[in-house]
């Protein structure tokens, strides 16, 4: 179990003509499962208890610009795409992901 923290991660660059985009991980131990990097603590007692049956779990996201970088893929995925927001949003499997990539997408386009 991943806590008392999840970090989301998005590496991002922009095409020659300027538009954004995305990496997106397709993951090793599940080939339908799509997401944005991600890892956190694996301490339980430092978890945040509110109430006795729900634990919360900070989650802090990131976007980490890569242009003149390669990406090298650990165990954990098999394979990356490169996606436009629209394309990263519908490929994403987790609300958590696509919500990390609208806030990204929001503050890169203001």
């Amino acid at each position: 179990m991943r806590v008392p923290f999840q970090v989301i991660v998005f590496p991002y660059r922009s095409r020659g003509n300027g538009s954004p985009e995305q990496a997106a991980f397709r993951r090793s131990d599940g080939p339908s499962i799509w997401q944005a990097i991600a890892s956190g603590g694996k301490d339980f007692v430092s978890g945040f208890l509110w109430g006795p049956d729900v634990l919360v779990i900070p989650q802090h996201c990131f976007g980490v610009d890569v242009v003149d970088q390669s990406i090298v893929l650990s165990a954990e995925h098999t394979e990356f795409e490169w996606c436009s927001y629209e394309g990263a949003v519908s490929k994403l499997t987790f609300e958590s992901d696509r919500l990390a990539l609208w806030e990204l997408n929001h503050r890169r386009t203001r």
